[in-house]
């Protein structure tokens, strides 16, 4: 319906507390009802309906928005309660009745029956268009269940076994059969003799006493229709006990890929309209979804592949990552590979944990779109892609790299200390220990690393190379420190910078034990800024102590002499006054000790004085002084003040 033909004019009505609603219509041009619905309570208009025999959209004058939804919904929830309403005109009820197709007295049953009605037909057909679509998808295959057990479950299957004497007896979860084993080791994997699987052994005492092992995997299988591929997830749950095994699969969701567009996401679900208190339910069946976007990684059955992938995904390499990973988000490879067709070289060339990161980064909805990857995805070749000759790609192939070390071995080259593949394989085993929120966080750190001021003059007489930054990499992991220690070391570079060390010995450049000496650079900064924090804070003590030192009624007020006096004053009355010697020493607050008069070595109340005047006073444990206090401080305050004024 075209909503610029239609009038959001209220005429003026005569509000009346005799109704809770008063409800006009009329019919307008084309042949339209409109509806309009008044509240006498709230003494404005509420919704204007307008509706024809095939469609019809309402106006809600509270949001200035136009919305699908039932008048009845709408309006009330509890529609059986609106028992006092005006119709306006009461006459030629046939004519609403025409358009709206029943032959209800009661115009708000009579719409209510209409917008349930087309509700209905809405849905029919989409149920006649999506059951037309899955009825294209063939019979699951006969080997499924074999697959997903041998596949699916390759790391859900157990080697029993028990000790008795010197001989060690077995029963393989995987085949069913009891075997000798020669040596086994508890929760360590070993190869049945049977069946030769590689599975998890564990003893039969701790078996006995979980008496269930169950487990929960999904996977998918594609099929083509003539609206696109369809991904069928499934959920497999296997329950293990001793010498029994139950296994079930039930599909979950499904999903209909497109060109170009967003998948859409079907659940099988028993779909419900609810209207106050009257619900009518479609029955359990496929529903679509829009909340219903997969998201996860899963097992790909892979041996329908060349028979159900159409022309447009035919070649798509879909298949070799599959096998090569294990799981991998279906989803999000096929969608990627649409606007991405250089995904197949790369799944043939078995650059698998570069793949993942390219559709990680590269969502439906563009997350992670402004990231540079690095890669030109419209090159015809991987070495024109990747920016790389034939034998650097040869390289990153063998180490099977993901995007942050492409970017580290690029960064290699330009600085003419190229890393070997056994190099990139190391890293690419021990990085995740560095990963953040960023995928180029490692990258970034070890760029930053080999580009401090005083570490690296340039390329030539460089201090930190990548090489030696591996080597002592690798020794630090094997003391146990490998974990942020690019953050660790770049922090312990720039604590060296501060504190002026020569970074041209190799003993400071590269310490034994990084992390302890990272923990004394740390301390001697921290010393050298307290004792930075200390002198500032006793020169302004002999200029603002004849100012703000007082004694009035009993009580004196001190300026601290030093650091130690603000850790002492916050240890005692255990609050945060310590965190404000630093603001003392920039001179943005004044702290003053308020301390009874003979005591004065005992701290009472602690006073920030700002701006000229008492920002706040806090005794023990961030205590409020009682009024008497905070009058004394008043009057100290105002003396203050004037001794301000005359400086």
């Amino acid at each position: 319906m075209k909503k610029k033909n239609f009038s959001l004019e209220v005429e003026e009505i005569k509000w009346t507390a005799q109704y809770d609603h008063i409800i006009k219509w009329t019919i307008i041009e084309d042949d339209v009802l409109q509806i309009t619905v008044y509240s006498c309570k709230k003494k404005r208009v509420l919704y204007r309906l307008f509706a024809n025999q095939k469609e019809y959209i309402t106006y809600k004058f509270n949001t200035q928005k136009w919305s699908k939804a039932m008048l009845r919904n709408l309006v009330t929830r509890d529609w059986h309660k609106i028992s006092k309403y005006k119709v306006e005109p009461c006459l030629e009820k046939h004519t609403y009745q025409r358009i709206l197709g029943n032959k209800e007295d009661d115009i708000l049953k009579a719409i209510y029956a209409y917008q349930k009605q087309l509700k209905m037909n809405e849905y029919h057909k989409l149920r006649s268009k999506i059951d037309n679509m899955f009825d294209q998808l063939k019979p699951l295959p006969d080997n499924l269940n074999e697959w997903v057990i041998d596949k699916v479950f390759k790391d859900s299957n157990y080697m029993i076994y028990q000790k008795k004497g010197s001989r060690i007896f077995g029963h393989c979860t995987r085949c069913k059969k009891d075997t000798i084993l020669k040596k086994v080791k508890h929760n360590k994997r070993v190869i049945c003799p049977e069946c030769q699987t590689d599975v998890t052994a564990l003893s039969k005492g701790l078996w006995m006493r979980i008496h269930d092992v169950s487990d929960t995997k999904y996977f998918n299988v594609i099929n083509n229709t003539s609206n696109g591929l369809v991904i069928r997830v499934f959920c497999a749950t296997k329950d293990e006990t001793y010498k029994k095994q139950s296994f079930k699969t039930r599909e979950t969701s499904r999903f209909l890929l497109r060109e170009r567009q967003l998948p859409i996401g079907y659940r099988k679900c028993d779909k419900t309209f609810r209207s106050g208190y009257h619900y009518w339910s479609y029955g359990c069946d496929w529903h679509e979804r829009k909340d219903s976007v997969y998201d996860e990684s899963s097992y790909l059955y892979t041996d329908n592949l060349d028979k159900e992938l159409n022309s447009r995904y035919q070649y798509c390499g879909i298949k070799k990552y599959a096998e090569g990973v294990g799981t991998i988000d279906v989803m999000r490879y096929l969608y990627n590979y649409q606007s991405k067709p250089l995904l197949e070289q790369l799944a043939k060339g078995k650059f698998f944990a570069l793949i993942t990161d390219i559709i990680l980064y590269q969502s439906y909805y563009g997350l992670f779109q402004s990231l540079d990857m690095g890669i030109d995805f419209k090159a015809s070749t991987l070495q024109q892609a990747l920016g790389l000759n034939k034998d650097q790609v040869k390289v990153i192939q063998r180490a099977n790299v993901d995007i942050n070390l492409i970017k580290l071995y690029k960064y290699s080259i330009s600085l003419g200390q190229e890393l070997n593949a056994n190099e990139l394989i190391y890293l690419q085993e021990k990085q995740g220990s560095d990963y953040f929120y960023s995928p180029y966080y490692p990258y970034e750190q070890v760029e930053e690393l080999t580009q401090q001021p005083d570490v690296i003059s340039n390329r030539k007489h460089a201090y930190v190379t990548l090489k030696k930054l591996i080597m002592y990499k690798q020794k630090q992991e094997a003391l146990g420190h490998g974990r942020n220690f690019y953050n660790n070391y770049l922090d312990y570079l720039k604590e060296c910078k501060i504190l002026q060390y020569n970074l041209r010995s190799k003993t400071r450049l590269y310490p034994k034990d990084l992390l302890e000496a990272h923990q004394k650079t740390s301390a001697l900064i921290s010393i050298k800024k307290d004792e930075k924090i200390n002198k500032k804070i006793i020169q302004l003590n002999n200029s603002l102590a004849p100012i703000y030192e007082e004694e009035y009624q009993g009580y004196c007020f001190i300026m601290p002499k030093g650091i130690d006096d603000f850790f002492k004053e916050s240890d005692q009355l255990k609050h945060c006054v310590k965190n404000y010697a630093e603001r003392m020493a920039n001179e943005t607050t004044t702290i003053v000790f308020m301390r009874k008069k003979g005591e004065e070595n005992k701290p009472l109340y602690t006073i920030e004085y700002k701006k000229r005047r008492i920002q706040q006073i806090q005794g023990f444990q961030h205590s409020t002084p009682p009024e008497g206090i905070k009058k004394i401080a008043d009057v100290w305050a105002k003396n203050i003040e004037k001794k301000l004024l005359v400086t």
